[in-house]
């Protein structure tokens, strides 16, 4: 059946009806929210290197009072695809605490690790801006070169 017999008998088709409900809101956030699951889920499949899912969720409720009025309302519900989890290992440091490195390796000169720049450095803070000052045995030492 076509959309035209639904309409000349009175019926509204589904499409007619999501394009009107809301001023034509529930068409569009649907159609937005498809697009943009359609690109997730084709993200997911790639980064897993197989198959990835997600679902989109049209909810439409009605309510017709004695009058013939209908309310209606609407919702847009997606499940994204869930990201890939990557695993890491650490050991249990002499201290209790968790480190990339194990405790008993011994460094290997040349490869030492670099701290990483989010680690707080155990080193005094450092002022930035202000040349040290300048005392007077030094003055008098770097202006007699001659």
């Amino acid at each position: 059946m076509g959309t035209e017999e639904f309409e000349h008998k009175g019926r509204t088709a589904f499409l007619t009806f999501l394009e009107e409900a809301a001023e034509g809101e529930a068409a569009v956030e649907a159609s937005r929210e498809f697009t943009e699951l359609v690109e997730l889920v084709k993200t997911a499949a790639l980064l897993k290197s197989g198959k990835a899912k997600g679902r989109i969720t049209l909810a439409i409720d009605i309510a017709i009072d004695d009058k013939g009025t209908a309310s209606i309302d609407y919702s847009v519900a997606t499940k994204r695809p869930k990201r890939p989890a990557t695993t890491g290992i650490m050991f249990v440091g002499t201290g209790g605490g968790l480190t990339a490195v194990h405790p008993r390796q011994m460094p290997i000169p040349g490869t030492e690790r670099q701290r990483p720049r989010h680690v707080a450095r155990e080193q005094a803070p450092r002022v930035v801006g202000r040349p040290a000052p300048v005392s007077a045995e030094q003055g008098s030492e770097e202006g007699s070169d001659s």
